[in-house]
């Protein structure tokens, strides 16, 4: 008699995932007990705040106050951090239990904890930018209010396109999962691609950092990351997806069970359209602001110090004719503080006759929004004339620890004019320069202008990427399937191209900037829309015309 083979005998992993998913009450005691940790390390940190007399004051008032200001961010940065950490094991066994609609729930806390903690520290960080700009723009508290709702939204989206998700037809389920697969793919190798490059390139510029602090940056890269990589994941597995299913003929049974092909491709449009979104709120202020850190690290790199961090630009020269006031600013910090201030500051003062009366020179200084007044330290002040306006024979120069000016009337807005690189203001910056500058030539606002649009016009794309690749993506053989790819990514490269010349046109005012910014995104619209037409009435997408028998 013959023994029925045995199945092997799981390894040690999977016995331990399979404890994991069956013992009872194991997530309830992880959360419970990760719930009890989470709430002594924030109350005892709340206790501390209420110690210093800081968990009274208003929000308003307190983050005006850099002291204020910085014991709230230690207690969001750490104690939350660590009262997070506390809940990870209870969120990973949700994960390993939970299956289905199950995981919504999880999700929608998950979102929540990370959009009060990101709200919070952004708000510490730039709501008081908002009411004085920190340089002596106009405040835009409008455009900051749009960030904070474009974040919101996008933080909080995750939960809601789970919902969406089971709540869709098996279909549209199983398209998804063919689209999804291929992007995630996508996106991750080409920011695995890019970061690899960048620490090979790079890599002196980490001299000293730990491994910690080089992941740190390169998560606060993320946004920018996932701006400039989100077009071409898109397309690669847009044309991916549907190239395989149309090889397999499931587009076709779509159209048997009676879905046009707009309907049968509308998952893959909507997840365009909330990538749109997502880049939307990622390139409103956190892209360009990471654009920035990058090129700070860089120039300390080259400067072979730290001391160019956070600088906004560097060797400021301004003259004001009406005071006849000349200055020298070294460095100007774009969040100018008494913790972050200019460093180096010359100034020399005339009078009618254009000759130098004092010169002034200090270590370092600050200008404040809220009173208007300049503050110098360690200043060493020289003065040519006397109180008459003639000449000295011998040049007095005394040395102050403080000056404190209220009569000036020069702010670092009015010399940064025209040296803030575009590339690097969110929203909120550009109108605030372009408040500055209202009264300055269109050529001299043009490029702040054309960055503005840019920045709204760029999320469409995402968009209008999937209506452009979806048609060319749907293919009869597999030498349809290269065509498409072909005729795919040939019209995205021209088009990239051409979007960087108006751009360019647009920056010099050769075209208006919002024509400049917005006229690709037309051609992007017109030519998808023209294949999408071509498809739904099951016509070639080719430029050759058919053999005449």
């Amino acid at each position: 008699m013959e023994t029925p083979p045995t199945s092997p005998a799981p390894g040690f992993a999977a016995v331990i995932l399979h404890r994991l998913r069956t013992w009872p009450w194991l997530t309830s005691a992880a959360l419970v007990f990760g719930l009890v940790l989470s709430f002594l390390e924030t109350s005892t940190a709340w206790h501390a705040l209420q110690a210093r007399g800081l968990a009274s004051v208003s929000f308003v008032d307190g983050v005006q106050n850099e002291t204020t200001r910085d014991a709230w961010m230690d207690f969001l940065r750490t104690h939350w951090g660590r009262a997070t950490l506390y809940l990870i094991p209870a969120t990973l066994l949700t994960i390993l239990r939970l299956r289905g609609k199950g995981l919504i729930l999880p999700v929608a806390l998950a979102s929540l904890h990370l959009t009060i903690y990101w709200l919070g520290t952004d708000l510490l960080d730039n709501y008081h930018h908002s009411l004085h700009d920190p340089l002596g723009m106009e405040p835009s508290p409008a455009a900051y209010t749009v960030k904070i709702a474009l974040m919101a939204a996008f933080l909080l989206s995750p939960p809601v396109l789970l919902w969406l998700y089971y709540r869709s037809s098996i279909l549209d389920r199983y398209l998804l999962r063919n689209f999804l697969g291929p992007l995630a793919l996508s996106l991750g190798g080409i920011i695995a691609i890019i970061i690899s490059m960048d620490l090979l390139n790079n890599a002196r510029d980490f001299a000293g950092d730990s491994i910690g602090q080089i992941i740190l940056f390169y998560l606060a890269q993320t946004p920018r990351f996932l701006v400039t990589t989100s077009e071409a994941a898109l397309l690669l597995s847009t044309l991916y997806a549907l190239g395989k299913m149309s090889r397999h003929n499931e587009l076709t049974a779509y159209h048997s069970a009676g879905r046009s092909i707009l309907r049968a491709l509308a998952p893959i449009l909507l997840t365009g359209l909330w990538f749109s979104l997502a880049v939307l709120a990622l390139n409103y202020q956190l892209a360009p602001e990471a654009d920035r850190v990058k090129a700070e690290k860089e120039t300390t790199r080259k400067a072979g110090s730290d001391s160019t961090r956070d600088t906004a630009v560097s060797n400021v020269l301004y003259r004001n004719r009406d005071a006849r006031r000349t200055w020298c600013l070294h460095r100007v910090p774009y969040d100018l503080s008494e913790q972050n201030p200019i460093q180096e500051i010359a100034i020399w003062q005339q009078n009618k006759a254009h000759d130098i009366t004092t010169s002034l020179f200090a270590r370092s200084g600050t200008w404040s929004a809220a009173t208007g007044e300049w503050t110098l330290r360690q200043v060493s002040r020289s003065t040519f004339t006397d109180a008459a306006g003639q000449p000295l024979h011998t040049t007095r120069t005394e040395y102050l620890p403080l000056l404190i000016q209220k009569t000036w009337p020069e702010t670092p807005a009015a010399m940064l004019s025209d040296k803030l690189d575009a590339d690097f203001l969110g929203v909120p910056g550009l109108l605030s320069c372009l408040h500055a500058r209202a009264t300055l030539p269109a050529k001299a606002i043009a490029n702040y202008e054309t960055a503005l649009h840019w920045r709204i016009a760029l999320p469409v794309r995402c968009f209008l990427i999937v209506l452009l690749a979806a048609p060319l993506g749907i293919v009869a053989s597999r030498r349809n399937v290269l065509s498409g790819v072909t005729t795919a990514i040939t019209i995205f490269i021209i088009l990239r191209f051409l979007s960087a010349i108006v751009l360019k046109a647009g920056e010099g005012l050769y075209l208006p900037p919002a024509a400049a910014a917005w006229s690709i995104n037309l051609l992007f619209a017109i030519t998808g829309l023209l294949l999408f037409w071509h498809r739904t009435r099951n016509r070639p997408l080719t430029l050759r015309r058919p053999r005449q028998h």
